[in-house]
Order: C-alpha cells, then sequence, then structure tokens
C-alpha cells in the first residue's frame, strides 16, 4: 500500500524534473518515487557496510600490517605516476569543479 505527502522542491528542480519527465515519458511521480527508493536503498548499504566496519574493528578484526603496506605502496604509485599527467590538465579540472551541482542533479 503507498501513502501519499507533500514535497517542496525549488522552482529549477521542479522544472528539470518536468523536462525529464517529459524526454522520458514518465510522470513526475513516477521519478519522484524512483528517486526516493534508490536513496533510501543507496544509504541503508551504506550504513550497513558501516555498522559491519565498526562490528568488525570491535572485534579487533584489522587487516595484518604486510597487507596494509601492500594496499598503501599501491596507491601512492598510482598517486605518483597519476600526478605527473595531471599537472597539464589542471585548468581541466577546475571547469569540472564548476559543474557540480549541473552533474549531481543529472545522475
Amino acid at each position: 500500500m503507498s501513502s501519499a505527502f507533500t514535497v517542496r522542491l525549488e522552482e529549477p528542480t521542479l522544472d528539470a524534473l518536468d523536462r525529464l519527465a517529459e524526454k522520458t515519458e514518465r510522470s513526475r511521480n513516477w521519478l519522484v518515487t524512483r528517486a526516493v527508493e534508490d536513496y533510501v536503498a543507496l544509504n541503508a548499504w551504506q550504513l550497513g557496510k558501516i555498522e559491519a566496519g565498526i562490528a568488525a574493528a570491535d572485534r579487533g578484526d584489522f587487516a595484518a600490517a604486510d597487507e596494509v603496506a601492500r594496499v598503501k605502496a599501491k596507491f601512492s604509485k598510482t598517486k605518483s605516476s597519476g600526478s605527473k599527467s595531471s599537472g597539464s590538465k589542471s585548468s581541466g579540472s577546475k571547469s569540472s569543479g564548476s559543474k557540480s551541482s549541473e552533474a549531481k542533479f543529472a545522475r
């Protein structure tokens, strides 16, 4: 059984929702229902992983020193090789940051 409730949205968000509904041939209600279901499922999954991690830490279930060193070495190599190529593209990364609100909603 479903229940109804009211959601207040800013005009730009509502306009974007209407455009998406038109392009996908879905109703506002369908889109909002899917968005809320996805949000709740994602956050429930995330909280479950956090709780499992805390429980493992409480049991003293940690990675061995050699495992930590291996992962640290892997990401240290990736980071140092990635920083060499990213130096020439620093202006590109700034432009992607300015569009973060668009990228969030486009998801």
